[in-house]
């Protein structure tokens, strides 16, 4: 406990500090639709929250039901994020020269 703030001690950061039920919904929807904005995944939204130096006992659980209630991630999650493109080989043969 630093300054009246729990702490956890994280494995590649040195201090995760803990937050309450209401700065953790805060900090989902602000890592989710607004500093990232782009909506990102249960995962990447814990990972994002940890590596900001957050931490709570129920971190994955938590980011995962609120990526389950995100209405425009259920909304696309089924769409194709990048189209398939036609590779071509960058390299030409050489035309032989007599």
């Amino acid at each position: 406990m630093i300054e009246g703030c729990l702490y956890r001690k994280g494995f590649s950061l040195p201090l995760l500090k803990c937050l309450d039920e209401v700065s953790k919904a805060r900090m989902m929807q602000e890592v989710h639709e607004r500093v990232c904005g782009n909506h990102i995944g249960r995962r990447s939204l814990a990972v994002k929250i940890v590596r900001a130096g957050f931490y709570w006992p129920t971190l994955r659980e938590d980011c995962l039901e609120y990526v389950k209630k995100c209405d425009r991630c259920q909304k696309h999650a089924n769409d194709i994020k990048v189209l398939a493109e036609r590779l071509y080989s960058l390299v030409a043969p050489w035309p032989f020269f007599r």
